[in-house]
């Protein structure tokens, strides 16, 4: 039985699946008879239309072009976390979860100089971005817990002083746990 990537509606690829996984995406409208379509290792996509009408001969003619995946990075990271501001389901991978926090630092770090040059080392910039940075903080964390397969409420450790920032900061290192009750693996990054 022949695989197939398919491109959904919303821009994201979805594969290999089957013919009958693809008759099930087009009944819950994730794609549509025009969307593209192609087998594993091929140059070229073509519609699901030719997949439903000739399956073995769209196998032939539908090679997959290579796909290159977005990478996490401090400032990719953070915007994500920051568009999911208040986003505590889901998963947040070891990636996105350990950018966000050297992108937090780095900005943190920038408001403390800020601070000591312009407010006579109040920290004005620091409470205001702490403040702001909070939610999405937290958020990211559940989420992290999330994905290696715990409740997210571990991260509430963090509420402890150094016993508990301890326990977090170990907790999120554990890996991906792969498909878990808080749903698929991490997607990409959200640009």
């Amino acid at each position: 039985m022949n695989q197939y990537y398919v491109i959904k509606t919303d821009g994201s690829q979805a594969g290999p699946v089957s013919v009958s996984v693809i008759m099930e995406m087009l009944a819950k409208g994730e794609i549509t008879t025009e969307s593209l379509a192609a087998v594993p290792g091929a140059a070229s996509w073509g519609k699901v239309a030719d997949i439903l009408n000739n399956p073995s001969a769209a196998a032939a003619a539908l090679p997959v072009p290579s796909r290159t995946a977005a990478t996490w990075n401090p400032l990719t990271a953070f915007k994500s976390c920051m568009k999911r501001y208040a986003c505590f389901s889901g998963r947040a991978g070891r990636s996105e979860y350990w950018f966000y926090v050297l992108a937090w630092v780095l900005i943190w770090m920038a408001c403390v100089m800020v601070d000591a040059c312009l407010f006579l080392a109040m920290p004005i910039t620091e409470v205001t971005f702490w403040v702001v940075t909070f939610i999405p903080s937290m958020a990211v964390a559940w989420r992290r817990m999330q994905d290696s397969g715990l409740c997210g409420a571990h991260s509430l450790w963090d509420f402890i002083p150094f016993v508990g920032e301890i326990a977090v900061l170990i907790l999120a290192c554990r890996p991906s746990s792969g498909p878990n009750q808080y749903g698929e693996a991490p997607a990409d990054p959200v640009e």
